[in-house]
């Protein structure tokens, strides 16, 4: 975690495999755990590796090319910084900015975003061709960002997290302050406040993570135990899932809260 808290802000992505025996649950629950907001996958296969010790990293650089292994956290620690220096932004990749270096420095920094972009539309009436292209380059690609964080809060509202929704609205209000793309994010934050049915996401919200929290403490069911057997081993995590499940289908039917709940306990056959 502390590797990936160091170099996340410079575009790291972070993938994680179990290459051991262990049942998705199982894994599942060590990532909760822990708390990693990476992926983790049960198994999987690394192009370019042809050892099978655990554990061990592996470094892809922004063309995808494998350029480092090894098994050492601390090897690991060093080709990260070295790599991660040579690394394009994961923005705006390694074009070459000349003349607009100010709005550069500014988006590379993630600061006054929607300051940023009031620059640069000015800059699209250049009649300097080479700084109206950059203008162009830039400006697209803040518009981009700006589509991805507003994807991101469309999802989290998909996965019945309202909280987080709003949070990453704030996010994008507050990087893009002074531009309309922050305006339209704290308006869409003031209408979900005030809107019955995202209330009522908010309001289930709770429950719900009780639900999650009462899935991921189950404990997997063994190849040669009987389903009886399992029920009984498990019977407070299931008995929580069944509590919660029917007081969000009492209250709270109609939101996509219960609607996860509902998946994540079909899982257990419990409904």
């Amino acid at each position: 975690m502390s590797t990936y808290k160091k170099f996340q802000t410079r575009g790291m992505v972070v993938i994680a495999m179990h290459r051991g025996s262990g049942r998705n649950l199982e894994i599942a629950q060590v990532a909760v755990d822990k708390k990693w907001p990476f992926p983790v996958y049960n198994g999987g296969v690394i192009k370019g590796n042809d050892r099978n010790t655990n554990p061990q990293s592996f470094i892809f650089d922004a063309k995808g090319d494998l350029v480092f292994d090894s098994r050492f956290e601390s090897d690991t620690e060093k080709a990260l910084a070295k790599f991660g220096a040579a690394a394009p932004d994961w923005l705006l990749g390694d074009k070459a900015i000349a003349k607009l270096t100010v709005q550069h420095k500014s988006i590379l920094s993630r600061k006054d975003l929607g300051k940023t972009m009031v620059e640069l539309a000015e800059k699209l009436k250049s009649e300097d061709a080479a700084e109206k292209e950059e203008a162009e380059f830039l400006s697209k690609r803040l518009e981009w960002y700006a589509g991805q964080l507003k994807a991101r809060a469309s999802q989290m509202l998909a996965d019945g997290r309202p909280t987080e929704t709003l949070a990453v609205l704030k996010e994008i209000a507050a990087q893009f302050k002074g531009h309309d793309i922050g305006k339209t994010a704290e308006d869409e934050s003031a209408e979900k406040k005030n809107d019955a049915a995202f209330k009522k996401e908010l309001a289930a919200e709770s429950i719900g993570k009780n639900v999650e929290k009462a899935y991921l403490s189950v404990k997997p069911r063994k190849s040669d135990e009987d389903e009886e057997k399992w029920r009984k081993k498990n019977a407070k995590p299931l008995g929580q899932i069944k509590t919660c499940l029917d007081s969000l289908k009492k209250s709270y039917s109609d939101t996509r809260v219960f609607q996860v709940a509902a998946e994540m306990a079909a899982e257990f056959g419990v409904e």
